[in-house]
């Protein structure tokens, strides 16, 4: 695959050493809305943090990728700049590993290279050492931490290959990439989830079979410790660009995503006893590149992405649900003080999500925004702050 063409004009994901000693902080207060992000970015990894913070790394903001590494604290209500990666990125894979530093790899840059380079940040030291390379070149893979502390890798794309059907573990211990098993067909945009028995679950995402673009409904286990691959029960529905999110029960909730240009309300749940999906109800808004958030309650707050009007146009959702998956019923919320495509959601130890980054299409200018404002999205009062 060559170049990158924007992502809502295709409905598709657009996809020297810097060390930085001193945080740079933005100061707002605690009790009102959430700080001001160094740098507002779609298509960026995040993620809670052991100490309770939660980090952002890389991300796009419409010009090629982000280089910066950001911290919030919730207890101060400020972000901080902690550093920087060696090449702006998105689209890669972040993770942060059992002693607390950050392993990042892949993605795609400004010089529309997809990168097999990988590094590790070093929240205490400000800086990022090159890790081993990926064993292949590999943007929009999907990741998932194993119980042993080594990183699943699989999938994405690249320039020489197209979609990719081989996965690869990084070991922080031995430092070293070995290849895992070879799915049948590449794949990219799907989900992979790590279910209670340490198996991970890679569900649909997109491939091209005979020059023809393919949405796919397979599902597949994938077991770490015999290093195989077992196929499961197929989705009713093909779908890429959806959310999968692992239940209190063990089961992983499917949510939404794309097919044929088209979003999908349609939920459906696979239950790891079974190894078979179930239909799970239906969003009250069909959409892609969404989150979807376990609360401490066992629902499931889903909030943005891409939908679509009466009339086909494309919608940059702000529009917020809440899903119950005892019942398989979902309710509307009050929506996102601002629309968010290909956003991220963290739940932060006080139960409440924040949400960070993504993009929309201002209906004024037609130019695109990336909000460096986030906001919080609290579980005791079902609001956005």
């Amino acid at each position: 695959m060559t170049g990158r063409t924007k992502w809502t004009s295709r409905f598709f994901i657009l996809t020297a050493l810097t060390v930085v000693l001193a945080a740079t902080a933005f100061s707002q207060s605690a009790d009102s809305r959430p700080g001001t992000m160094i740098a507002g970015t779609s298509q960026h990894i995040s993620m809670l943090l052991s100490d309770g913070r939660v980090l952002v790394t890389g991300g796009d903001r419409g010009n090629g990728g982000d280089d910066t590494v950001q911290v919030y604290d919730p207890k101060t209500n400020i972000w901080s700049l902690v550093g920087h990666l060696p090449t702006p990125v998105f689209v890669h894979a972040a993770q942060e590993l059992k002693d607390g530093r950050i392993y990042v790899a892949g993605g795609f840059n400004r010089d529309k290279k997809f990168l097999d380079e990988a590094w590790i940040f070093d929240l205490e030291q400000h800086q990022a050492v090159a890790a081993p390379r990926l064993t292949e070149a590999r943007d929009n893979e999907r990741f998932a931490m194993l119980r042993d502390g080594r990183i699943f890798m699989l999938g994405g794309d690249s320039n020489e290959n197209g979609y990719i059907k081989t996965s690869e573990y990084f070991d922080p211990v031995a430092m070293k990439n070995t290849r895992g098993p070879d799915f049948p067909i590449g794949r990219s945009m799907g989900t992979a989830t790590r279910l209670n028995d340490g198996t991970v679950l890679v569900v649909g995402g997109i491939a091209t079979e005979d020059g023809k673009l393919q949405y796919l409904d397979a599902a597949y286990v994938m077991d770490p410790e015999t290093n195989t691959l077992q196929a499961v029960g197929r989705l009713a529905t093909a779908r890429k660009q959806d959310t999968a999110t692992l239940l209190k029960n063990g089961k992983v909730l499917v949510i939404g995503g794309v097919k044929d240009d088209m979003p999908l309300k349609t939920i459906e749940v696979y239950d790891p006893e079974t190894r078979k999906f179930t239909p799970g109800g239906e969003l009250l808004t069909a959409r892609y590149g969404h989150t979807a958030t376990l609360l401490d309650s066992g629902k499931v707050l889903v909030t943005g992405g891409m939908g679509r009007d009466d009339a086909g146009n494309a919608v940059f959702e702000s529009a917020a649900e809440l899903y119950d998956p005892k019942t398989g019923k979902t309710e509307a919320l009050p929506p996102m003080h601002f629309p968010r495509v290909l956003h991220s959601a963290v739940k932060m130890q006080n139960g409440n999500v924040l949400m960070i980054g993504g993009y929309y299409r201002d209906p004024q200018t037609g130019t695109y925004v990336y909000p460096d404002k986030t906001e919080i999205f609290s579980a005791g009062d079902m609001t956005f702050r």
